[in-house]
């Protein structure tokens, strides 16, 4: 089978060259290499041209997928929730209110005391109420709603008492840019 190709292909090449010297054939070879060469420069201009958009920080946030911006913003509000040590508390009752301006993404973490008392879904209605009066163009009163609703829900579920004082400190903090 590979002679019988073999004289085929060269019957067939020899039908497509008739006619050709080696000078057409040298000619066609160095407007194939110039082609490439052209196609290869204009690749690496749009390559760079697309890196150097990129790496603006606003166009590279709206190049971001939402899912990967959404774990990231989860992950600096657990790298806060760690280093401001609001798991330390006796009954596990340290709250976080997390926003990323910039992202636009709000979270709240829960330690694990007040999880087992408080389902997720309050925690969404709060962000909700949260984002919700923020679009509005409102951010004072978004933190305000949302501190107020989570201290009620607090506030019923674990007292204020001699055996359960207030072991953090109650504060809004700003982090900075990242």
């Amino acid at each position: 089978i590979v002679p019988l190709t073999l004289s085929a292909a060269a019957a067939w090449l020899d039908g497509v060259l008739r006619g050709w010297n080696a000078a057409h054939i040298a000619a066609s070879h160095a407007t194939v290499i110039s082609a490439l060469g052209g196609y290869v420069l204009v690749q690496c201009v749009i390559f760079i041209a697309i890196a150097l958009l990129a790496s603006i920080p606003p166009v590279r946030r709206v190049l971001t997928p939402a899912p990967l911006r959404r774990m990231q913003v989860h992950q600096r509000a657990m790298e806060q929730f760690l280093a401001r040590n609001l798991h330390t508390t006796q009954e596990r009752t340290g709250l976080l209110i997390y926003v990323s301006l910039k992202d636009r993404i709000a979270e709240v973490i829960a330690d694990a005391g007040i999880n087992a008392k408080v389902n997720a879904r309050t925690w969404d209605n709060v962000m909700s109420m949260l984002v919700k009066t923020m679009k509005a163009g409102r951010p004072g009163d978004a933190f305000v709603v949302a501190v107020e609703t989570c201290g009620e829900l607090l506030a019923t579920h674990f007292p204020a008492s001699p055996f359960n004082p207030n072991e953090l400190v109650d504060s809004v903090d700003e982090v900075p840019k990242s």
